[in-house]
């Protein structure tokens, strides 16, 4: 006489190991097997992270300067960045034009010591190694 078999499959998967688990209905007792999983090697992926979930790919600046864009010498400017859909840790680079060193501060303050039109770039890499950059100009010069 023919009967049908049911089975059920319990999978449990850490980053350590799997374990398999099988239960035939017309058996007593289980199977148990081992399956070895690893880390995906690097520049691979299992799927998104926690971190990345909802990222995109690509990185979205919002760059602003405090006080607005201009004064006179010597002016000290602050420089308030704003970051979307990128997975951290980030690394920043702000080149200021001025032929001073660069910075790697999230929002970074400048003194521009001399007159001129300078254009202030940032650009941001995040932990995918996806870049972004961002330009505001800055005017120095003396009021009359």
């Amino acid at each position: 006489m023919w009967r049908p078999l049911l089975f059920v499959l319990l999978l449990t998967v850490s980053l350590t190991g799997a374990t398999c688990m099988q239960r035939d209905s017309g058996q007593s007792g289980a199977s148990r097997s081992e399956v070895q999983a690893s880390k995906p090697a690097t520049g691979t992926s299992a799927g998104p992270s926690p971190q990345a979930a909802g990222a995109g790919e690509e990185i979205f600046l919002d760059l602003d300067a405090e006080p607005d864009y201009e004064g006179p010498p010597p002016l000290e400017v602050r420089f308030v960045l704003e970051v979307e859909d990128a997975v951290p840790p980030l690394k920043y680079e702000w080149d200021f034009g001025d032929g001073s060193p660069k910075s790697h501060a999230p929002d970074p303050t400048h003194v521009f010591e001399k007159e001129g039109e300078y254009t202030t770039v940032v650009t941001v890499t995040d932990s995918r190694g996806i870049s972004a950059s961002e330009e505001i100009d800055i005017y120095v010069e003396e009021e009359e």
